[in-house]
């Protein structure tokens, strides 16, 4: 008997090592992916505005701002006030300690959901988990998903895995659920989805047991109403924003669901991609003829809820709005890859390995990934520009519609004209050899027809072009091109240059609308 029970400690003791050890391995190779991602990049388009915003405001006055003006509820952007004085006002810094609470929130999941996996699963997730490159290009951001993603992942393991009582789940579920509801209101679609898993997993017991029923129930309206105030700013404010959240039910579910098939590290309209979405599909209909396991049926109910509700939201038109599913998807992906058989099986893991390596390099690298201004080279765009500004000799003014770009001028100490440049006069007037660039990258989120009025602006009889350059190649510009139904340049930006041949008074630019 003191041998079994020795036996029986040794085994649960290597089993608890097994466990911490694989779930920091997951922490490590996606901290380190994350950490590489930010080293190799610059920021993007939206998280100009929160550095800009949280740079020159406390948090009282973040949280007055963003419910007056802002699409988006403050959460995000007080978590960044605080990290940001944290860090001594590094915004690199805060990009990587992003990455890190998202690998951290993966690992916590994996964690979690250790002891109800079987152990080949438990090795496919791991792997999932630890290449999740999508959540490499969204973690490492400051905006508000680098928050809410992890949050609700490790919430979601809670409510599927954890042997916590039904009670503390129904707290973990609605405390979560208002701190969701404040970071961003993409909570009105997770929210249920939470929720949803929870009753999956509990409407048995919850029938016989009117006392859990009650608390749950009072816990949703306490909930409820810790969200009324913020709730009222959505109804009043943010609802009657002019800028675009929302699109058509079929374009979010397009949207929907590419994210959650293929992500966004990968462009999807290539062979690789194509090749893993196929052969997931083809598992995932075997898979469902087997007999499921519970968490298999819970994490099913919970993807096709929010699936539905990003669907008939108009909220997954942004494709980085179902990124907080992902987690249900490599759960899932997992358990099918155990279940087919020997050959099938082995084939299915190396065209997903392949898909999630390439996946890898592409956030690292910055290129090929489906989101284009994280692919764009801004520090070459600012490295040209100062290489022509050095050799004009006369004045020199950057014509630009991109708030990247803006952004290093304005740290560049070089003269501007843009739509993001608050000390720009209503016109620009240039002597006899001076020198004017214009910067052209993707419209969004203006107007086709608006940019290109800037650009012809530009174009003036008394000013010759003498120099082009391009930057950071896109291979992927002719799939764009027909699934966008526009021209996409081969390039993510293209700079001219002009020399003046005489007097030259040139419009300002100004936003030329929403696209």
């Amino acid at each position: 008997m003191m041998t079994s029970d020795l036996a029986a400690k040794l085994l649960q003791h290597n089993d608890s090592r097994q466990r911490w050890l694989q779930s920091l391995l997951v922490l490590a190779i996606f901290g380190v992916t994350a950490i590489l991602a930010v080293l190799n990049g610059s920021f993007y388009d939206d998280e100009i505005f929160t550095i800009q915003q949280v740079t020159a405001n406390g948090v009282l006055s973040l949280i007055h701002i963003m419910n007056s003006t802002d699409v988006h509820p403050p959460g995000a952007y007080v978590i960044n006030r605080f990290l940001f004085d944290v860090l001594g006002g590094r915004w690199d810094l805060l990009k990587m300690a992003d990455g890190l609470i998202n690998g951290l929130g993966l690992a916590s999941f994996y964690w979690i959901a250790w002891p109800k996996l079987a152990p080949r699963v438990r090795l496919y997730l791991l792997c999932l988990l630890a290449t999740a490159t999508t959540l490499v290009l969204w973690g490492t951001s400051v905006r508000w998903y680098a928050y809410y993603n992890p949050l609700f992942m490790v919430t979601l393991a809670v409510l599927l895995f954890s042997d916590m009582s039904r009670n503390a789940r129904a707290m973990a579920l609605c405390g979560a659920g208002v701190l969701l509801f404040h970071i961003n209101y993409v909570a009105f679609c997770s929210v249920p989805v939470l929720l949803a898993a929870h009753l999956t997993r509990e409407w048995s017991t919850l029938r016989r047991s009117k006392h859990d029923l009650a608390f749950l129930l009072v816990a949703l309206c306490v909930a409820f109403a810790l969200c009324v105030p913020q709730l009222i700013i959505f109804l009043t404010v943010h609802l009657k924003s002019d800028i675009p959240e929302q699109g058509s039910a079929a374009s979010s579910l397009l949207q929907t669901a590419t994210i959650l098939g293929l992500g966004s590290a990968v462009f999807p309209l290539a062979p690789l991609p194509l090749l893993t979405a196929a052969v997931i599909a083809v598992g995932g209909l075997y898979a469902l003829m087997r007999p499921l396991q519970a968490y298999e049926r819970i994490a099913l109910v919970a993807l096709v809820t929010g699936l539905l509700l990003m669907t008939l939201s108009g909220l997954g038109a942004r494709p980085r709005n179902a990124a907080y599913l992902l987690p249900l998807v490599w759960l899932l992906i997992a358990s099918l890859l155990a279940k087919l058989p020997r050959v099938p099986q082995l084939v299915t893991a190396i065209i997903v390995a392949c898909f999630q390596l390439l996946g890898l390099k592409n956030v690292i690298a910055h290129e090929g990934t489906s989101k284009g201004s994280y692919n764009t080279d801004f520090s070459a765009v600012l490295g040209q520009l100062e290489h022509w500004h050095a050799s004009c000799g006369g004045r020199f003014v950057v014509f630009t519609h991109d708030v990247v770009v803006s952004d290093m001028l304005r740290r560049a100490a070089m003269t501007q004209s843009s739509p993001f440049s608050s000390s720009k006069p209503n016109l620009v007037r240039l002597s006899r050899d001076d020198c004017y660039a214009v910067v052209k990258t993707y419209h969004e989120p203006f107007s086709r027809t608006g940019v290109d009025k800037l650009y012809r602006a530009t174009e003036v009889r008394d000013a010759a072009k003498i120099a082009s350059a391009d930057v950071s190649p896109d291979g992927n510009y002719r799939a764009k091109s027909w699934l966008r139904h526009e021209a996409f340049s081969p390039y993510y930006a293209h700079v001219d240059l002009y020399r003046v041949k005489g007097p030259v008074t040139l419009d300002s630019w100004e936003f030329p609308g929403w696209n």
